[in-house]
């Protein structure tokens, strides 16, 4: 069966004669490689370097490798992390293959080798690359307390994945697992869903808390210098300068399918994006939700970057031309389609930036506003609840007080009340119910303080901690009729445009408190250990009570 998928292949690539230069397809979004990028472009390694639109090329992140080659100011432990990239992306950087062994093909020393990237099969010439893998996973949770109270549970999975390049323009990746919960009571299903959005996002979970499969896959095409690219399918994607959470778009929520248009030009990036997401009104399923969107960046210096970005939520209308033509002001389209009033469809706009005023450092902003009302926007009665804003600050600092392994990231956050709901329920910025930008709820805001250490080239360890403000409620009439919402539930906007005017962190007030220990290791070449250790308390200051949590996620993953 290899044999003839090798002639096969072959066959294809002699019709063509292109020299393949480059790999099309994309790094995924959680990639440790762009935290080591983003630390390269803040200590002035590679000042062009941007984390603001993610996923890149392979290719890119290859560009960006062989930059950080040339520099002589990098420590020893980030040497040793370039060395681990380099393996992995070896055949991106050098168009030469013998960095990796196959078990399916004539090499030996699968399972021994450390200085080779292990493939389950693999194929490349000068015209094409194809890379299959397995990939086996295993979780373990648990967490005693209040709130999610005494759970234990296991899944386990496994997985295909496959992704290549054709002809230096045509990209793709494809990825599937399929898995079951190997132990746990009923109840801890729910706590599942809680806890992994995976699987709050399957279908067949979600209803009966066993089974479940999972997918992203997608097709790319880009032109040879990189102007111009498509891509279709179905993957997360992010927008937004943040650095810990992107207001925007975050990669916090589920994956959805999308068709997105990039365009770069020296210092000018725009994208364009058309979506489907799940929706839901009142627990019932819409026929069609979708998410409409576009950013524009623009690199004043290496030091200096700053983007717009405008999106759209558009229910229960399967296509719209208004929202998809990729040059057009979404905003303005949505006053202009042909509602009475904007409650419809759910606009949202921002601007954000990104300094880097000093090495070792970078400061970004960000500036949301969702459903713009300009006829309301000075007013300051309950009018102007039209108008509902977010704002962002952080700071990234490599090499606090000349640690050279140590990141330390402090952003702040503050959503006013209904930001991401909408009037309507059913055109919320979510998808699966889950917030597509921050993920904190709406009437809140939150410090949050991140330390990253890389312990050497194989463990890495995040501390984090975050406290949070956030107001609840919905107060209700005799007769079932809202009286008041105080804007803290995303998937609940009704009521906004009552007699009052909307104050922030009105309602029942709550504080929440996280501390987490988050390690990475990689013990042998593709085997992952990650664990993950949170304490959550909320502090129920309406009421004088409080709970508390304490949450352990052990999850193993083999790649070959």
């Amino acid at each position: 069966m290899i044999r003839l998928f090798k002639i096969f292949l072959i066959f294809i690539l002699l019709s063509f004669g292109r020299l393949v230069l480059s790999q099309v397809e994309l790094v995924p979004v959680g990639h440790p490689v762009y935290d080591f990028l983003k630390k390269m472009q803040v200590e002035g390694i590679i000042p062009g370097y941007s984390s603001v639109k993610l996923p890149l090329s392979r290719s890119k992140v290859s560009f960006y490798l062989n930059e950080i080659h040339k520099s002589e100011k990098i420590s020893s432990i980030d040497k040793s992390l370039l060395s681990e990239f380099d393996l992995e992306f070896y055949f991106d950087m050098n168009r030469d293959n013998s960095r990796s062994v196959s078990l399916l093909g004539d090499k030996k020393g699968f399972l021994l080798d450390e200085n080779k990237y292990r493939y389950l099969y693999s194929y490349t010439d000068t015209n094409a690359s194809l890379m299959i893998n397995t990939v086996w996973r295993g979780g373990i949770y648990n967490n005693k307390g209040d709130s999610l109270l005494n759970n234990s549970a296991g899944t386990g999975d496994i997985g295909i994945k496959t992704r290549g390049t054709l002809f230096n323009k045509l990209g793709f990746s494809f990825e599937l697992h399929s898995g079951k919960k190997l132990f746990g009571t009923e109840k801890s299903s729910d706590f599942l869903t809680m806890t992994n959005i995976d699987l709050k996002s399957d279908r067949e979970f979600s209803s009966h808390g066993n089974y479940y499969t999972n997918y992203r896959g997608y097709i790319r095409y880009q032109t040879e210098n990189g102007f111009l690219s498509v891509t279709t399918g179905k993957d997360n994607f992010t927008f937004g300068t943040g650095y810990l959470n992107k207001m925007f778009l975050s990669e916090s929520a589920p994956a959805f399918s999308f068709i997105k248009l990039d365009i770069d030009y020296k210092k000018i990036s725009y994208s364009f994006f058309y979506g489907s997401i799940k929706g839901d009104s009142v627990d019932v399923e819409l026929q069609s939700k979708n998410i409409a969107g576009h950013r524009l960046d623009i690199k004043f210096t290496d030091r200096i970057k700053a983007g717009f970005y405008e999106s759209v939520i558009i229910s229960n209308n399967p296509f719209s031309f208004s929202y998809f033509n990729p040059f057009s002001f979404i905003t303005s389209a949505n006053l202009n389609s042909g509602a009475k009033e904007t409650t419809l469809d759910n606009s949202l706009m921002g601007i954000d930036f990104e300094i880097n005023p000093v090495k070792n450092l970078a400061i970004q902003g960000t500036f949301l506003l969702d459903d713009i009302n300009f006829a309301s926007l000075s007013d300051t009665s309950y009018l102007a609840n039209d108008n509902k804003f977010g704002y962002q600050v952080g700071l990234i600092w490599t090499k606090p007080f000349s640690l050279n392994n140590f990141v330390f990231i402090a952003e702040y956050s503050r959503l006013d009340p209904f930001v991401y709901s909408h009037r309507s329920n059913k055109s919320s910025y979510t998808n699966w119910g889950i917030s597509m930008g921050h993920p904190m709820p709406p009437n809140s805001d939150e410090i949050a303080l991140t330390l990253k250490v890389n312990v050497t080239s194989r463990i890495k360890c995040d501390l984090s901690y975050q406290f949070q403000r956030s107001g609840y409620g919905i107060i209700f009439g005799p007769n079932g009729e809202i009286l008041y919402n105080f804007g803290g539930n995303i998937n609940y906007g009704n009521g906004d445009f009552f007699i009052i005017k909307n104050k922030f962190l009105n309602g029942f007030r709550v504080n929440k408190t996280f501390f987490t220990v988050n390690i990475n290791t990689q013990f042998i070449r593709q085997l992952y250990l990650n664990l993950l250790y949170r304490y959550m308390n909320y502090n129920l200051l309406y009421s004088g009570n409080g709970k508390t949590d304490n949450s352990l996620y052990l999850g193993l993953v083999y790649e070959f």
